[in-house]
């Protein structure tokens, strides 16, 4: 059987074309020999010994060096307001309510956009209650990578 070449391609493209492919198959048969790959966590290189070899991008916290703002947070309009938790549905436990307050020098009563940054579990970012109004249903956080990226994966710790 002869083998007949479409009309739209000529020998040498497609033997260029096969050229190609091996070259890359060799290129990335060398790269992904090594069964180690250096991963990067919080400017701390480690080294995990792979399953599967392959290629993987350095791993690092796109938030350490972003900044974030937000349209409101508890406590800012209107001085201090209170806050309660959310009952659980399960037990009778009491109801268990705080203060927060923007302006104070306590820790414990601000509860700052900048938290969400942070790695302290102890402090969090919190909206206005919907008893300040319904404008607050709503409301608007902006995270600044300072870079283009391509998130592949958004953890909560």
């Amino acid at each position: 059987m002869k083998m007949k070449w479409p009309n739209s391609y000529s020998k040498e493209f497609l033997l260029d074309l096969l050229f190609l492919t091996w070259i890359m198959l060799i290129t990335c048969e060398s790269v992904s020999a090594s069964p180690y790959t250096t991963y990067y966590d919080n400017n701390k290189a480690f080294t995990n010994e792979l399953k599967v070899p392959g290629l993987f991008p350095p791993i690092f916290n796109v938030a350490s060096k972003s900044s974030i703002v937000v349209n409101a947070t508890c406590g800012e309009v209107g001085g201090p307001e209170v806050y309660c938790k959310l009952k659980e549905h399960r037990g009778k436990a009491d109801t268990q309510c705080s203060v927060c307050d923007a302006s104070s020098s306590s820790p414990g009563k601000k509860h700052s956009i900048r938290y969400v940054l942070e790695q302290n579990n102890m402090n969090w970012w919190q909206s206005p209650t919907l008893h300040q109004g319904p404008q607050y249903e709503y409301v608007t956080i902006t995270l600044d990578m300072k870079q283009v990226s391509y998130l592949l994966s958004i953890t909560k710790s």
